[in-house]
């Protein structure tokens, strides 16, 4: 096994890991808020806090790291379009859940603590990191086929495609947030 190899493994195990679980996540928040339990919610949101620092932000480090090491091993350039997108893609995936997810994770433990596990402030909160977290999901999907295709200027209707997705998505997003009503003020 060559180094480059070496570097391509721990880079696909960690992106396994890590989108896997961001995967799962998502597909648990979306079955705690079919079954509308309040309960659900913040427990779904406490493991999201446990797995979030412990597993998927330690894989993203490592899945990025490893990719660092093909660029500087391998036969790629930073100006290569696809490591270029890889890198902006991995920014808008790590950035929002270190700087969203994690502080919004501790809002929902407080809110349950002060008002109990059917706290309309914590189910709120909770929707809007499922919200999030779904969002990164789309965006960390794309960044793996990114990595498969690796397009190029010439890639036009794969281009195409990844800017409608993302535009989609953006505009989704936008729309939710605005239109989720802010609940009651704790008394």
């Amino acid at each position: 096994m060559t180094r480059y190899e070496l570097w391509l493994l721990f880079h696909v195990l960690a992106a396994v890991v890590w989108a896997g679980g961001v995967f799962a996540l998502g597909v648990a928040g979306i079955s705690a808020e079919r079954t509308r339990a309040p309960v659900e919610l913040p427990v779904l949101a406490r493991i999201n806090a446990w797995v979030g620092p412990r597993i998927a932000t330690p894989a993203a480090v490592v899945a990025f790291v490893a990719g660092v090491l093909l660029v500087v091993d391998g036969p790629w350039s930073w100006d290569d379009l696809w490591i270029v997108l890889g890198l902006a893609g991995f920014a808008l995936t790590f950035l929002p859940g270190f700087f969203f997810l994690t502080p919004e994770s501790k809002r929902i433990r407080d809110a349950v603590q002060r008002e109990g596990p059917g706290s309309p402030e914590a189910a709120w909160r909770v929707r809007r990191v499922l919200l999030v977290s779904r969002a990164a999901i789309v965006l960390l999907f794309l960044v793996v086929a990114d990595m498969v295709v690796k397009p190029t200027g010439d890639d036009a209707a794969v281009l195409a495609g990844g800017v409608v997705i993302l535009a989609l998505l953006l505009a989704g997003v936008v729309a939710l947030f605005r239109a989720a009503p802010r609940p009651p003020e704790p008394s």
